[in-house]
């Protein structure tokens, strides 16, 4: 029986097993892909104090070294239910079962999908949500990025900076992301611009994939889709209410305010109300 299981190793889960691992309790992290989690589709992490410009997969792997310093075990397993038991929880994964007093629900969001004629039949083949799931190298590869906000700019500036060849292609008159990262992506020559453009289908051609719409078909080596993210709640859709030591931690709990700051801060709160519940059942027995 563990304190506390945090399912989740972005930048949330990090904090909070940090703050619990330091305060002396039995943890663990568990996470279905990468320790860091969205960090490594960022090209520049510039408003995180103490960092004047960090590649996203540096400040993961300093997150990550950290982890180890403090022999804090991350399990790649997916957890796919959590059960309440008469002293704690069972968190189910595919690979079997933890029990802990507590759990810290850090899992971030999920990409939302494509729509459209061809999508499903192109997705982890041709066509992505993540950066970091792009075959690799990208060096050399021509990608189309569908998206007009923060996420669809950044994504370009990274992989332009990996020496892919970037359309970036959105359905507005113009993009919806800070001026600063459509200065950059303007001045940027591995990166075209294109407005008023809407796919309606994905077919694959000699390898490559094709998109098609009523304005012109295009060729790429890949499609990367950022048309925005929504809570990956799956494990909190079984209770009526949440249970008393389930703790929401990090973007999935904070809609459209997806910072580092903002989940780093939020793990180590959640790590506090861990402890304090412990402390107060301590008490009453």
């Amino acid at each position: 029986m563990l304190d506390a299981v945090i399912i989740g190793a972005g930048p949330a889960g990090i904090a909070s097993a940090i703050y619990l691992k330091r305060a002396g309790l039995d943890i663990c992290i568990l996470e279905k892909k990468r320790v860091g989690g969205l960090l490594h589709n960022a090209h520049l992490v510039e408003n995180y104090p103490g960092f004047e410009g960090v590649r996203g997969s540096e400040l993961a792997g300093h997150m990550q070294g950290q982890l180890r310093k403090w022999g804090i075990e991350v399990h790649h397993e997916s957890a796919t239910t959590i059960l309440e038991e008469e002293n704690g929880f069972r968190i189910a994964t595919l690979k079997g079962n933890w029990h802990s007093k507590t759990v810290v629900v850090a899992t971030g969001t999920v990409p939302k999908k494509m729509d459209i004629d061809g999508a499903l039949d192109m997705e982890g083949i041709h066509l992505f949500y993540e950066v970091a799931d792009l075959p690799e190298p990208v060096s050399d590869k021509e990608v189309v990025i569908i998206g007009s906000g923060d996420a669809a700019f950044d994504y370009g500036l990274n992989l332009s900076e990996q020496g892919a060849s970037i359309r970036i292609l959105f359905r507005s008159d113009k993009p919806k992301c800070l001026p600063l990262l459509y200065e950059r992506a303007m001045e940027d020559q591995n990166i075209t611009l294109e407005a008023n453009w809407a796919p309606i289908s994905f077919r694959e051609h000699n390898g490559r994939i094709v998109i098609g719409s009523h304005l012109e078909d295009i060729e790429a080596d890949h499609v990367l889709g950022a048309i925005g993210r929504e809570p990956d709640n799956r494990l909190l859709k079984g209770f009526v209410s949440r249970p008393e030591g389930i703790f929401v931690s990090g973007d999935v709990q904070q809609g459209k305010c997806r910072q580092v700051g903002i989940a780093v801060g939020d793990g180590i709160k959640a790590a506090m109300d861990v402890m304090d519940l412990l402390k107060d059942v301590e008490e009453s027995q």
